[in-house]
């Protein structure tokens, strides 16, 4: 055991009695850490709550919506392919209850966010310096990004909710006498316990199988080989179990959850499929490319320290690598398992996730459910250099570091908070459609039109299906999102198989004028106006359609 450290029962926990202030600080803490956990907690909650948002944010916000009522409605006769169906499944029970209430939905998710602090703090509590355990908390539970998408109907609160569960049981499993000596026989039920939560992951988030190995790696870097298999065998009873089983009750309508996204995947252009296939080493590219991406620009955006969408940079990436590399090369040398999962955890999903994603999305949430295991990793590096005697400059670099982390977090938050609270008082006191650009506006406002004066034997082909099926509380919508032919008689014969009565003309995107253009230069009169909503460039419009 290296200098300046001491063992506790949970790992090794550096001495601080090298810096009188860190040690202070350690020792309030550690005084005081249930008090103080539950007023960061408390105070992240308000500020999910500032940050509420009851309205619609994406198209994919509104799928899940949209596939949880087709499981309320028709469970057996309905799966959800488009990517992992757990958090789907589970939207059906609040949606049987409330109907397509948005602010009881987005309320679920404001709980899964508060239990996903619960939790992580559960998991790492007295396996860790609090110092640093309380930064990554106050970055974790006041992040600007974070306590936004505890208010939307995306997977990310309610998967960093499983996602810190697991944590928990994981580190309770590895400390087990019996999976340390290998003894499957006294074991068995802790690994099928481990095994569940691992499928559970995967079913949650498709790049999530990924964590299987994660805890391969982990147990094959301890040498402890046979654990390394029952990890993959316990998880394939699971997967294999759920397999036979969704044959049964959904048949062929429950194609693999891996196949929609995986056409995508392997596609150069996600959104054109006519440029072929993507090679091994366009796959190589896209990894590095997506490296920089979310490490330089996403990771710095999400903790408040570059603008939104910002350029990569290949300094701040060796910056990431480097602050991420201390931490590694400390956690190694002192053998800390419960911070070796951890890097091997996000690492290795990130790794997936990258080689995964095209270039193209470069959405913050694909690493943000990672920020807690990255502060984690760095921040255990430079704490190791601060209680380094020889190491002038360890205890200002990491004291620097922890004021920014949570100074500029904070002030992004607030600022945030500030501006969107207008907006939620606006929608709670009825105006949904306050906080949208008016193309947007106008755009829900004819979705609803639609729900309200149509036929129920109607469908209205639409750029955003699920936003307005959403909107017109369950009509039928079918979408239109690309213009795949500029042969008139396809694109009609598309909207005619579709059962499309009507179509809905919107001023976000040029899609569906350049559809309903190309068949109306051969087929004049196709589309019939009826309603307008809005005025201008920002008008939305609904055609009735006359087929010839």
């Amino acid at each position: 055991m290296s200098s300046g450290s001491k063992k506790s029962k949970a790992g090794t926990i550096p001495n601080t009695k090298t810096s009188t202030l860190l040690g202070s600080v350690e020792k309030f803490l550690a005084k005081n850490s249930d008090k103080i956990f539950y007023a960061i907690l408390g105070i992240g909650i308000v500020f999910s709550l500032m940050m509420f948002n009851a309205r619609i944010v994406e198209n994919d916000d509104a799928l899940y919506i949209e596939g949880g009522y087709h499981y309320a409605t028709n469970f057996f006769g309905y799966y959800y392919t488009v990517n992992a169906p757990l958090y789907i499944m589970f939207l059906a029970l609040p949606i049987a209850i409330f109907g397509i209430n948005l602010i009881a939905l987005k309320l679920f998710s404001v709980l899964f966010f508060a239990l996903s602090v619960l939790f992580f703090y559960r998991a790492y509590k007295n396996k860790i310096p609090n110092t640093i355990l309380f930064v990554v908390l106050l970055a974790f539970a006041w992040n600007s990004y974070i306590v936004a998408y505890a208010s939307y109907t995306f997977t990310e609160a309610f998967y960093m909710m499983l996602q810190s569960f697991f944590m928990i049981a994981l580190f309770n499993h590895i400390q087990k006498p019996a999976v340390e000596t290998q003894n499957v026989a006294e074991s068995w039920r802790a690994w099928l316990w481990i095994g569940f939560l691992l499928f559970i992951l995967s079913l949650t988030r498709n790049v999530a199988a990924a964590a299987v190995g994660a805890v391969m790696l982990y147990f094959l870097f301890q040498k402890q080989f046979r654990n390394a298999l029952y990890t993959a065998v316990s998880f394939s009873i699971f997967f294999g179990l759920y397999s036979a089983v969704k044959k049964i009750l959904w048949g062929d309508i429950a194609s693999s959850q891996f196949s929609m996204q995986s056409g995508l995947l392997f596609q150069k252009d996600a959104y054109d499929a006519s440029k072929g296939m993507e090679t091994f080493g366009g796959f190589i590219t896209r990894f590095i490319e997506n490296t920089q991406i979310y490490f330089s620009a996403r990771f710095f955006e999400i903790l408040g320290f570059r603008s939104e969408n910002s350029d990569p940079s290949i300094f701040l990436t060796l910056v990431f690598f480097a602050f991420i590399g201390i931490g590694l090369f400390y956690i190694v040398k002192n053998k800390e398992k419960f911070l070796l999962l951890s890097a091997l955890y996000f690492l290795t999903l990130c790794g997936a996730t990258f080689i995964s994603l095209h270039t193209s999305w470069g959405q913050p949430r694909f690493v943000m459910i990672h920020l807690p295991f990255i502060l984690i990793t760095g921040l255990y590096g430079l704490h190791r250099l601060a209680v380094t005697p020889s190491f002038d400059f360890g205890k200002p670099i990491f004291f620097i570091t922890m004021v920014l982390i949570i100074g500029v977090g904070i002030y992004e938050t607030a600022q945030k908070s500030s501006e969107n609270l207008p907006v939620l008082q606006k929608n709670l006191n009825g105006d949904i459609y306050a906080g949208y650009p008016d193309q947007w506006a106008s755009y829900v406002r004819m979705s609803r039109w639609c729900a309200d004066h149509l036929d129920t034997t109607s469908t209205v082909a639409c750029r955003k299906a699920p936003v307005s099926f959403v909107y017109g509380s369950g009509k039928s919508f079918t979408g239109i999102y690309a213009v795949s032919s500029n042969d008139p008689d396809t694109l009609l014969n598309r909207l005619h198989r579709s059962e499309a009565t009507h179509i809905i003309l919107d001023a976000i995107a040029g899609t569906v004028y350049r559809y309903m253009s190309i068949v109306e230069s051969k087929y004049k009169g196709t589309f019939e106006m009826i309603h307008q909503e809005g005025s201008g460039e920002t008008a939305a419009y609904l055609f009735k359609i006359h087929y010839r």
